[in-house]
């Protein structure tokens, strides 16, 4: 298997502040603007999005790219796609690439959505007739023939997601580059564009793939590159990436220390901070933030409402397994009703813990209401299901055969 992109020694600087050299012009607006600036010192500090990465892909390779907001994942694909040129190193690339990274990118907004697939080939160096034996197939997997003589400027944000995709995907390019920009569409077409991915991929063509959902990480690539504030810490197979990431990253949560003080930790996009504190009693055998299948257990969560408080609140506790998918959710909608408009809360949860494989999981709290989500703790408390022999083998059942066991009855023919 041939090496299709090669980085060595990449690093890419940004300056923080203002620059002086901006040109005559710009010094004058400055000076027009504010006098006393001509005499001002301007300090300019340095930033160092990436730094000294080295790495090799193999052609064919599904590759993600591992990191908290700000690892400097997206900074990472903008070089390899040559929208910003880096500051040291150098980028060896063995093929075509095709991007999607930002609502846009690459679209000219005042041609139509016809003519901008005919740009897209153009400018990856394909022929008109080249371009036009895809032109069906990539108007199909968009879903967007009846616009496809409008303006793009006139698309929604998930109309030019699914266009810009759908052109990456079938033009000819021998590397496929996908940001988080798939978050855009809706449920239905994400999936549709995983299981393209996935087709892609098994045919040949390299895939270089950021996503905050490590579960989708997990099932889409083969390897992974683990970035922390623009440095390079890992490098592997995607199991091995995934691992360390976990390892680097979740064990530095305030969750993982097994702290009940919520206020600290960060929210969602958006949120207020509304939750305080959570209390778990469970059993004095266990060690501490550890709990056993079937074993009764009990949360408490401390909140301020809101002073304008909807008068349908609710509160959602969220069991997910380490790479983010939901395990099951309890919330108090489904048993309890409404909240009392009191501006203290003391929810009190109890329940048993199912059955469930050995391993991490995390607690995720939301308040919320019909309406909109008001507060959102991701991943808040973690928790370690204590090892055990469900089913008497004698051995730990290894988490690819998901995370919930079920017993059963088998009447096999010999």
């Amino acid at each position: 298997m041939s090496t299709i992109l090669s980085v060595e020694n990449l690093s890419k600087r940004f300056w923080i502040g203002e620059r002086q050299e901006r040109g005559a012009r710009h010094l004058l607006e400055k000076v027009i603007r504010n006098p006393i600036s001509l005499f001002q010192k301007v300090k300019n500090k340095e930033f160092w999005a990436l730094k000294d990465l080295s790495f090799e892909i193999q052609e064919g390779s599904r590759f993600g790219i591992i990191g908290r907001n700000g690892a400097g994942k997206s900074t990472l694909l903008k070089v390899i796609s040559r929208i910003s040129l880096p500051t040291t190193g150098r980028i060896e690339i063995n093929g075509r690439v095709g991007s999607l990274l930002e609502v846009g990118t690459g679209f000219h907004p005042e041609l139509t959505g016809r003519e901008n697939i005919f740009l897209n080939g153009a400018l990856l160096g394909m022929k008109r007739a080249e371009i036009a034996e895809k032109f069906d197939d990539i108007v199909e997997f968009a879903e967007v023939a009846q616009f496809l003589d409008t303006p793009v400027k006139r698309y929604s944000s998930g109309m030019y997601v699914r266009l810009a995709f759908s052109i990456a995907v079938h033009l000819q390019t021998e590397v496929l580059i996908v940001d988080e920009v798939l978050a855009v569409g809706d449920s239905r077409f994400q999936k549709k564009c995983i299981e393209k991915m996935n087709e892609v991929g098994r045919a040949g063509r390299t895939i270089l793939f950021v996503s905050h959902n490590l579960a989708l990480l997990q099932s889409v690539c083969t390897h992974g590159l683990v970035l922390e504030a623009g440095k390079q810490i890992g490098f592997g197979t995607i199991d091995e990436a995934l691992s360390l990431y976990q390892k680097r990253h979740l064990q530095s949560t305030a969750a993982e220390r097994g702290t009940t003080d919520l206020l600290a930790l960060p929210r969602g996009a958006g949120r207020q901070t509304c939750f305080k504190s959570a209390l778990l009693k469970h059993s004095p055998e266990a060690l501490p933030n550890q709990v056993f299948i079937e074993e009764e257990i009990s949360l408490t969560l401390q909140a301020q409402l809101p002073e304008a408080a909807s008068e349908d609140l609710h509160v959602l506790v969220r069991w997910t397994t380490e790479l983010g998918a939901t395990v099951f959710s309890l919330s108090s909608m489904f048993q309890h009703g409404p909240i009392d408009k009191a501006r203290e809360l003391a929810a009190q949860c109890t329940f048993k813990v199912p059955p469930l494989i050995a391993g991490i999981y995390y607690l995720s709290f939301e308040l919320y209401s019909k309406d909109s989500i008001i507060d959102e703790l991701p991943s808040a408390l973690m928790l370690e299901v204590a090892h055990h022999d469900y089913y008497r083998l004698g051995f730990q059942l290894p988490t690819h055969l998901g995370s919930t066991l079920v017993k059963a009855s088998w009447k096999i023919n010999s």
